[in-house]
Protein backbone atom coordinates (compact mmCIF):
# COMPACT_ATOMS: atom_id res chain seq x y z
CA UNK A 1 0.00 0.00 0.00
CA UNK A 2 2.90 2.39 0.68
CA UNK A 3 3.88 2.39 -2.99
CA UNK A 4 0.81 4.55 -3.76
CA UNK A 5 1.97 7.42 -1.57
CA UNK A 6 4.50 8.93 -3.98
CA UNK A 7 2.09 9.38 -6.92
CA UNK A 8 -0.56 10.95 -4.66
CA UNK A 9 1.93 13.38 -3.12
CA UNK A 10 3.20 14.29 -6.58
CA UNK A 11 -0.35 15.15 -7.58
CA UNK A 12 -0.81 17.37 -4.51
CA UNK A 13 2.52 19.10 -5.07
CA UNK A 14 1.77 19.67 -8.75
CA UNK A 15 -1.33 21.70 -7.90
CA UNK A 16 0.86 24.48 -6.51
CA UNK A 17 3.32 24.77 -9.41
CA UNK A 18 3.27 28.06 -11.33
CA UNK A 19 5.36 29.41 -14.20
CA UNK A 20 8.61 31.13 -13.19
CA UNK A 21 8.98 34.87 -13.84
CA UNK A 22 9.99 35.49 -17.44
CA UNK A 23 13.38 37.08 -18.15
CA UNK A 24 13.42 40.65 -19.55
CA UNK A 25 13.20 40.88 -23.34
CA UNK A 26 14.30 43.65 -25.68
CA UNK A 27 12.76 44.84 -28.95
CA UNK A 28 14.53 47.43 -31.12
CA UNK A 29 13.81 49.71 -34.09
CA UNK A 30 16.50 51.69 -35.94
CA UNK A 31 16.13 54.79 -38.12
CA UNK A 32 18.58 57.18 -39.77
CA UNK A 33 18.35 60.97 -39.99
CA UNK A 34 20.05 63.80 -41.89
CA UNK A 35 19.19 67.40 -41.03
CA UNK A 36 20.73 70.62 -42.36
CA UNK A 37 19.87 74.31 -42.45
CA UNK A 38 21.11 77.61 -43.88
CA UNK A 39 20.94 81.04 -42.31
CA UNK A 40 19.05 82.28 -45.35
CA UNK A 41 15.98 80.28 -44.29
CA UNK A 42 15.80 81.97 -40.88
CA UNK A 43 14.09 78.88 -39.45
CA UNK A 44 15.38 75.73 -37.72
CA UNK A 45 15.28 72.55 -39.78
CA UNK A 46 13.63 69.46 -38.39
CA UNK A 47 13.12 65.81 -39.27
CA UNK A 48 10.40 63.77 -37.55
CA UNK A 49 11.09 60.08 -36.99
CA UNK A 50 8.03 57.91 -36.32
CA UNK A 51 8.57 54.77 -34.23
CA UNK A 52 6.14 51.97 -33.44
CA UNK A 53 4.88 52.01 -29.86
CA UNK A 54 5.42 49.04 -27.59
CA UNK A 55 2.43 46.70 -27.61
CA UNK A 56 1.46 46.43 -23.93
CA UNK A 57 -0.28 43.12 -24.67
CA UNK A 58 3.19 41.57 -24.90
CA UNK A 59 4.21 42.37 -21.35
CA UNK A 60 5.19 45.04 -18.83
CA UNK A 61 7.37 47.82 -20.23
CA UNK A 62 10.19 48.66 -17.80
CA UNK A 63 12.60 50.79 -19.83
CA UNK A 64 12.89 52.75 -23.09
CA UNK A 65 16.43 53.14 -24.39
CA UNK A 66 17.54 55.63 -27.06
CA UNK A 67 20.94 55.15 -28.69
CA UNK A 68 22.68 57.70 -30.90
CA UNK A 69 24.91 55.55 -33.10
CA UNK A 70 28.63 55.75 -33.69
CA UNK A 71 27.93 57.16 -37.17
CA UNK A 72 26.63 60.41 -35.63
CA UNK A 73 28.20 63.54 -37.18
CA UNK A 74 27.43 67.18 -36.37
CA UNK A 75 29.11 70.27 -37.74
CA UNK A 76 28.68 73.97 -38.24
CA UNK A 77 30.08 75.90 -41.17
CA UNK A 78 30.90 79.59 -41.69
CA UNK A 79 31.85 80.94 -45.08
CA UNK A 80 33.21 84.37 -46.09
CA UNK A 81 32.85 85.55 -49.68
CA UNK A 82 34.81 88.68 -50.56
CA UNK A 83 33.76 90.70 -53.59
CA UNK A 84 36.25 93.55 -53.72
CA UNK A 85 39.98 94.13 -53.55
CA UNK A 86 41.32 94.72 -50.07
CA UNK A 87 38.16 93.46 -48.37
CA UNK A 88 38.36 91.35 -45.22
CA UNK A 89 35.74 89.41 -43.34
CA UNK A 90 35.22 87.13 -40.36
CA UNK A 91 32.18 84.95 -39.80
CA UNK A 92 31.26 82.82 -36.79
CA UNK A 93 28.27 80.65 -35.98
CA UNK A 94 26.98 78.12 -33.48
CA UNK A 95 24.92 75.16 -34.61
CA UNK A 96 22.50 73.75 -32.05
CA UNK A 97 21.26 70.19 -32.32
CA UNK A 98 18.50 68.45 -30.39
CA UNK A 99 16.38 65.31 -30.12
CA UNK A 100 12.94 65.68 -28.56
CA UNK A 101 10.54 62.89 -27.67
CA UNK A 102 6.83 62.77 -26.78
CA UNK A 103 5.53 65.39 -24.32
CA UNK A 104 8.42 67.62 -25.48
CA UNK A 105 10.94 65.64 -23.43
CA UNK A 106 14.54 66.54 -24.36
CA UNK A 107 16.45 63.35 -25.09
CA UNK A 108 19.70 64.90 -26.33
CA UNK A 109 21.25 68.27 -27.17
CA UNK A 110 24.61 69.31 -28.59
CA UNK A 111 26.27 72.27 -30.27
CA UNK A 112 29.16 72.99 -32.61
CA UNK A 113 31.01 76.25 -33.31
CA UNK A 114 32.65 77.45 -36.49
CA UNK A 115 34.70 80.52 -37.37
CA UNK A 116 36.00 81.55 -40.78
CA UNK A 117 38.12 84.50 -41.83
CA UNK A 118 39.31 85.68 -45.19
CA UNK A 119 41.49 88.52 -46.44
CA UNK A 120 41.40 89.50 -50.10
CA UNK A 121 44.77 90.82 -51.26
CA UNK A 122 44.92 93.43 -54.01
CA UNK A 123 44.44 91.89 -57.42
CA UNK A 124 42.25 89.02 -56.11
CA UNK A 125 38.52 89.54 -56.31
CA UNK A 126 37.04 86.43 -54.72
CA UNK A 127 37.94 83.94 -51.96
CA UNK A 128 36.18 81.69 -49.46
CA UNK A 129 37.08 80.03 -46.20
CA UNK A 130 35.23 77.31 -44.28
CA UNK A 131 35.51 75.84 -40.81
CA UNK A 132 33.89 72.52 -39.83
CA UNK A 133 34.66 71.33 -36.29
CA UNK A 134 34.26 67.69 -35.36
CA UNK A 135 31.77 66.80 -32.63
CA UNK A 136 33.15 66.32 -29.13
CA UNK A 137 30.93 63.48 -27.92
CA UNK A 138 31.57 59.89 -26.87
CA UNK A 139 29.68 57.47 -29.09
CA UNK A 140 27.47 55.58 -29.06
CA UNK A 141 25.46 57.76 -26.70
CA UNK A 142 22.71 56.03 -24.69
CA UNK A 143 19.75 57.66 -22.94
CA UNK A 144 17.46 55.45 -20.82
CA UNK A 145 13.98 56.29 -19.56
CA UNK A 146 12.45 54.36 -16.68
CA UNK A 147 9.52 56.67 -15.89
CA UNK A 148 6.83 58.38 -17.93
CA UNK A 149 6.69 55.38 -20.25
CA UNK A 150 2.98 55.75 -21.00
CA UNK A 151 3.73 57.82 -24.13
CA UNK A 152 5.70 54.92 -25.59
CA UNK A 153 3.21 52.06 -25.24
CA UNK A 154 -0.33 51.14 -26.20
CA UNK A 155 -2.54 48.08 -26.33
CA UNK A 156 -2.20 46.97 -29.94
CA UNK A 157 -0.58 49.11 -32.62
CA UNK A 158 0.38 52.78 -32.52
CA UNK A 159 3.32 55.13 -33.01
CA UNK A 160 5.17 57.99 -31.38
CA UNK A 161 7.28 60.76 -32.91
CA UNK A 162 10.83 61.86 -32.18
CA UNK A 163 11.91 65.24 -33.57
CA UNK A 164 15.51 65.72 -34.68
CA UNK A 165 16.31 69.41 -35.21
CA UNK A 166 19.13 71.79 -35.99
CA UNK A 167 19.20 75.56 -35.58
CA UNK A 168 21.72 78.33 -36.11
CA UNK A 169 22.60 80.70 -33.29
CA UNK A 170 25.07 83.54 -32.69
CA UNK A 171 25.74 84.32 -36.34
CA UNK A 172 28.19 87.20 -36.65
CA UNK A 173 29.75 88.74 -39.74
CA UNK A 174 32.48 91.35 -39.35
CA UNK A 175 33.63 92.88 -42.62
CA UNK A 176 35.55 95.60 -44.37
CA UNK A 177 34.67 96.21 -47.97
CA UNK A 178 32.26 94.11 -50.01
CA UNK A 179 31.75 90.92 -47.95
CA UNK A 180 29.09 88.23 -47.81
CA UNK A 181 28.86 85.70 -44.96
CA UNK A 182 27.08 82.35 -45.17
CA UNK A 183 26.34 79.92 -42.35
CA UNK A 184 25.11 76.36 -42.19
CA UNK A 185 24.85 73.43 -39.82
CA UNK A 186 24.26 69.75 -40.42
CA UNK A 187 23.97 66.58 -38.46
CA UNK A 188 23.23 63.02 -39.37
CA UNK A 189 23.34 59.59 -37.82
CA UNK A 190 21.36 56.62 -36.59
CA UNK A 191 18.83 56.65 -33.76
CA UNK A 192 17.78 53.37 -32.20
CA UNK A 193 14.81 52.87 -29.86
CA UNK A 194 14.75 49.77 -27.68
CA UNK A 195 11.97 48.53 -25.41
CA UNK A 196 12.93 46.47 -22.37
CA UNK A 197 9.97 44.55 -20.99
CA UNK A 198 8.94 41.52 -18.99
CA UNK A 199 6.72 39.22 -21.07
CA UNK A 200 3.40 38.21 -19.57
CA UNK A 201 3.64 34.53 -20.42
CA UNK A 202 2.79 31.34 -18.54
CA UNK A 203 3.85 27.75 -18.98
CA UNK A 204 1.01 26.07 -20.92
CA UNK A 205 1.64 22.85 -19.00
CA UNK A 206 0.87 24.48 -15.64
CA UNK A 207 -2.15 26.59 -16.57
CA UNK A 208 -5.25 25.09 -14.93
CA UNK A 209 -8.74 26.55 -15.38
CA UNK A 210 -11.13 26.91 -12.43
CA UNK A 211 -13.16 23.65 -12.97
CA UNK A 212 -9.95 21.73 -13.47
CA UNK A 213 -8.49 23.24 -10.30
CA UNK A 214 -11.54 22.12 -8.29
CA UNK A 215 -11.30 18.62 -9.69
CA UNK A 216 -7.61 18.52 -8.89
CA UNK A 217 -8.33 19.68 -5.34
CA UNK A 218 -10.91 16.90 -4.93
CA UNK A 219 -8.48 14.28 -6.17
CA UNK A 220 -5.90 15.61 -3.74
CA UNK A 221 -8.32 15.15 -0.81
CA UNK A 222 -9.08 11.60 -1.95
CA UNK A 223 -5.38 10.93 -2.14
CA UNK A 224 -4.82 12.22 1.37
CA UNK A 225 -7.63 9.94 2.62
CA UNK A 226 -6.06 6.95 0.92
CA UNK A 227 -2.72 7.71 2.50
CA UNK A 228 -4.33 8.04 5.95
CA UNK A 229 -6.17 4.70 5.61
CA UNK A 230 -3.01 3.00 4.46
CA UNK A 231 -1.15 4.24 7.51
CA UNK A 232 -3.92 3.07 9.92
CA UNK A 233 -3.91 -0.41 8.40
CA UNK A 234 -0.19 -0.63 9.04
Amino acid sequence: MVKNVAPVMALITGAGVFAAAAAPVEAAEIKTFDVDTLAATGQPAQVTLSFAKFDSNLGDLTKVRFTLGADYVSNASAKVILGSEGATGTASVTGEFGITGPANVSLYSDSANATASCTNPFGVHHCTDDSDPAPAVFLPLVVELTSGLGDYETAGSGSFDVDVSVALASETCTSFGLVTCEFSANWSGTLTVEFVYTPRTTDPGTDVDEPGALALFGLSLLGLGAVSRARRKR
